[in-house]
């Protein structure tokens, strides 16, 4: 007999907290908080240097990939002086190398910029993940016997596996590809306002729409996304007890309802992954036709 199964929520049991402080919601107490913003950032603060040196490649990365229509346009107000004979020859092809150097020197800039930015921002990622694994892991054998009672390992392996991966691109990518759309976003704005004030106000006033449109997906999504984490850690737990004692499942001939309690859990996870999958298809199929149908109306 092994030692009897404590009440997960009893008030004797004393238990360190995961992650974070002392008001942090452990994994034994049932559907966990989400972490806010400001912890994440916390988590990656060791990174500042490398991130904020990232951020700077991402601007001038912005700031090409804007550049390229504008040098490319022209270049082809070069070729059609250069084909109506509005310049001399020798004036036509200065003109049209000169422009041509400048467009490849925006696209090199703009791609050794890029690859900067993903190469600090990935970089930066791994060692936060690297640091939260660690950092679980402590806490986890910091823990009370009784905890282990009442917690699957296989899903605390799955937390350390996965959970610290969510949080790695919540807190390093998520943000570089957040800042990246940011940027781009502000800088085309002004590029917009410049050429013509009146389209740009008729661009923006499609915004509001837009943006309601995304906050309900990403409500959605987050949802269905933190649903398929803790089932798959469901799944995890039942095939880690499962290997673990498999002479004992054996012995008992129970083969049968061991597949069936792992095929429920892995339906499961698919169910919400084809929720989210759905979700995605919905927001994709009716914002993306949207903004494309307003960039015609202010064309046309």
């Amino acid at each position: 007999m092994g030692p009897p199964r404590r009440d997960r929520h009893a008030g004797s049991d004393v238990r360190t907290p995961l992650l974070g402080t002392e008001n942090s919601t452990d994994i034994e107490a049932g559907a966990a908080k989400s972490p806010g913003v400001l912890r994440l950032l916390a988590e990656a603060r060791p990174e500042a240097g490398t991130l904020a040196l990232a951020t700077i490649f991402l601007l001038i990365g912005a700031l090409a990939n804007l550049a390229v229509p504008k040098v490319a346009g022209e270049l082809v107000d070069a070729c059609t002086k250069a084909a109506a004979g509005d310049l001399a020859p020798s004036a036509a092809q200065q003109d049209l190398n000169q422009q041509l150097y400048i467009v490849l020197a925006v696209i090199a800039v703009g791609g050794l910029a890029s690859g900067l930015r993903a190469y600090l921002f990935n970089a930066a990622a791994e060692r936060v993940m690297c640091r939260l694994r660690v950092k679980l892991f402590s806490k986890l054998v910091l823990q009370e016997v009784g905890f282990f009672d009442v917690t699957p390992i296989g899903e605390l392996s799955n937390r350390l596996a996965e959970d610290t991966r969510a949080m790695k691109d919540a807190a390093t990518t998520s943000i570089s590809m957040a800042l990246r759309s940011f940027i781009t976003c502000v800088l085309g704005a002004v590029m917009m306002f410049i050429t013509s004030w009146r389209l740009a106000l008729v661009m923006c006033g499609t915004l509001p729409v837009t943006l309601m449109a995304f906050r309900v997906f990403a409500r959605l999504n987050k949802r269905y996304v933190t649903c398929q984490l803790s089932a798959a850690a469901a799944a995890s737990a039942t095939a880690q007890e499962t290997l673990a004692g498999i002479r004992t499942v054996k012995s008992f001939a129970k083969e049968g309802h061991i597949i069936e309690r792992y095929n429920t859990a892995a339906s499961h996870i698919l169910s919400w992954g084809i929720k989210s999958a759905v979700a995605g298809g919905v927001f994709t199929a009716t914002a993306l036709p949207f903004m494309s149908g307003c960039f015609m109306v202010v064309l046309w």
